[in-house]
């Protein structure tokens, strides 16, 4: 009788497991199906649509402006904000410059109302294919709910600008506003051991300090005064205001408020910054009439969509083999593999390679956006630059936003290097910052003791103090990695050390005064140093081919689905929302504390998994990254 029972139990566990089993497979399979049926819909609904009726190209950048994507986690990009987080300056100069020759655009849109942070080099480079735009006699038009100062810049290279009437612009002028938090350290009992070569490395005062030092203010006036000089002029010429009109607004900015009855919108209007004011309902009014109904909307002005564009413009350029290589390296410099957005040793070692390897390329750019980082990637990087040009290939380097420290270290390896005229460039200098926690320990009742074979067997042993023979190896670590940032510039420079060491010390310099000095060949943009390195390979017309990491399978479906997501909320969203900022509000901060807060973040993290991993010396100034 139990036998009996045992045996139904036993049937009955194996049919309860079948089931499951089987139910666990029927899943998995319809999982697969399913994303294979949302690939493939995805994949169709981007293939290129043709445009069924000339007009004007409407943009609409959303985030930062970069010149290269980062990589998101998929599923916390489809759970959040569907709005880009980033515009790629690469892909919507290209868009432009086909633009201005197609007869089926017939003028250029820009709504700005998204647009996030963007460096005055950044918008300077999309500025002029605004202008080879507008010189091929098509109107540009620019609108926006309020104008920061960002996005006023973009906005002042159009023909007409137009904002709501409860908007206005909000220009400030600008300022580098850090956090210091010795404060805070000392109350937490931490020690934080600084070692650098280079008077103007302020990258680690904010640990060190209360305030700025007198080195830090005086360099950081120079450049931070000689990029206001920079912005402001540009927009007092294309706005036909008398030079130091900018100044004067913001000094008199509560005046001319009270004598345009505290409206920030008609202020813009009389101060001739902007050139029409109105409502939603107006400016919709007034763009119908300029350009016709929508197709699909009698009530929204028609616009062809920058996505289709692209993907006519991305359709055609498949069909061409590339024969100049562009790799962009944007973000902090890092040991190892890292993804888009941020710089990877040996992954952007292996795509330099890779091009190397390419028999159709016959020249390589280098686009570099980067306030620096780790010394070693950087040389291993600076390698293989080295190893490409030996092969036979120029190598020609495009330097972005910023190209400081570590960036710069890349950058001496290339044949020639460009920088924008405002271009964050230089930074000369390397430093170690290394925390350790025996007084935080010893706060909570956590001592240490130990044995050991010598002084320095504890020399990466956080929990303990720093002994005077450790502090002296790292200094002489961080002073020789110095003494070979300045050979191998000046040997790339034609130049000697003394003189690169008269404009290093950490000191950072706009793309036009390192002309001057030697640290740059030209000052030029992206256009410029592919033009460059096609004429040093002896290549008649340019066809560039991006070299970028290849993306998993799952990689490509999840970016394919966020970008068909944000395409979507970017045409919901053709026209401005109401206004919901007021003029201190949108006053935008140019500036941070990312760069620091992410090289400290990974440097804890290589030492919780390894604590005997020794703290790499890095080179990186944190006012370039931000800007």
């Amino acid at each position: 009788m139990s036998s009996s029972k045992s045996n139904i139990v036993v049937r009955l566990w194996r049919f309860i497991w079948g089931t499951v089993s089987w139910l666990r497979i029927a899943l998995l399979n319809l999982l697969f199906i399913g994303l294979l049926v949302i690939f493939i819909s995805a994949a169709l609904e981007s293939a290129p649509k043709p445009i069924e009726k000339a007009g004007p190209l409407l943009i609409a950048p959303a985030g930062t402006l970069v010149d290269q994507l980062s990589y998101e986690p998929p599923l916390a990009s489809l759970t959040g904000n569907n709005k880009p987080a980033e515009t790629e300056l690469r892909s919507l100069i290209e868009a432009i410059n086909q633009a201005t020759f197609d007869p089926r655009v017939t003028a250029l849109i820009m709504k700005l109302d998204d647009l996030g942070s963007a460096g005055v080099s950044k918008l300077q480079e999309l500025g002029q294919a605004i202008e080879a735009f507008k010189a091929n006699d098509k109107p540009v038009i620019a609108y926006s709910n309020m104008l920061n100062q960002q996005q006023y810049y973009l906005a002042s290279y159009a023909n007409t600008i137009h904002i709501h009437d409860m908007g206005g612009v909000a220009i400030t002028g600008f300022g580098l506003y850090r956090n210091y938090f010795k404060g805070l350290i000392d109350k937490l009992g931490v020690n934080v051991h600084v070692f650098k070569s280079g008077t103007f490395k302020d990258f680690v005062e904010p640990y060190i300090r209360n305030d700025m030092s007198e080195p830090s203010r005086a360099h950081n006036t120079q450049w931070i005064e000689s990029l206001w000089a920079t912005y402001s002029h540009d927009i007092e010429q294309r706005r036909h205001l008398e030079a130091g009109s900018l100044d004067q607004y913001i000094k008199n900015l509560p005046q001319l408020l009270n004598d345009n009855q505290g409206s920030t919108a008609q202020l813009a209007k009389a101060y001739n910054l902007v050139d029409k004011i109105g409502s939603k309902q107006e400016l919709i009014d007034y763009l119908r009439t300029e350009f016709g109904p929508h197709k699909n909307n009698k009530h929204a002005f028609n616009s062809i969509s920058l996505f289709d564009y692209q993907q006519e413009l991305a359709f055609k350029k498949m069909q061409q083999k590339g024969n100049i290589g562009l790799i962009v390296a944007t973000g902090t410099i890092t040991d190892g593999e890292q993804p888009e957005g941020s710089i990877g040793g040996d992954t952007l070692s292996s795509l330099i390679r890779e091009a190397r390897h390419n028999d159709d390329l016959k020249a390589l750019v280098l686009r570099i956006d980067s306030g620096g980082g780790s010394a070693f990637a950087s040389e291993l990087i600076r390698q293989e630059i080295i190893a490409t040009r030996a092969a036979g290939k120029p190598v020609v380097v495009s330097m972005g936003s910023v190209a400081a420290s570590g960036g710069y270290w890349i950058a001496t390896a290339a044949d020639q290097i460009f920088a924008t005229p405002t271009t964050i460039t230089g930074s000369i200098g390397v430093f170690s910052i290394i925390p350790t926690f025996e007084q935080t320990l010893d706060k909570v009742g956590i001592t240490s003791d130990a044995v050991a074979t010598s002084e320095l067997a504890g020399l990466f042993q956080l929990s303990r103090p720093m002994s005077a023979e450790a502090k002296h190896v790292f200094q002489l670590g961080v002073e020789s990695i110095y003494q070979k940032f300045l050979t191998l510039t000046a040997e790339a420079r034609k130049s000697n050390i003394e003189d690169i060491q008269k404009v290093a010390e950490g000191r950072v310099w706009l793309g036009q005064k390192a002309q001057t000095l030697n640290l740059i060949d030209q000052t030029g943009y992206l256009s410029d140093a592919i033009a460059q390195a096609a004429q040093l390979a002896g290549v008649t017309t340019a066809h560039v081919k991006l070299i970028e990491r290849t993306l998993s399978p799952a990689e490509q479906i999840m970016k394919r689905l966020m970008l068909n997501t944000q395409v979507q909320s970017v045409a919901a969203n053709l026209v401005p929302t109401s206004p919901s900022r007021s003029l201190i509000h949108s006053a935008q901060a140019a500036f941070d504390d990312q760069a620091l807060t992410t090289l400290m973040a990974q440097q804890l993290k290589v030492q919780a998994r390894n604590p005997q991993a020794p703290p790499a010396p890095v080179a990186l100034c944190v006012q370039c990254v931000a800007y």
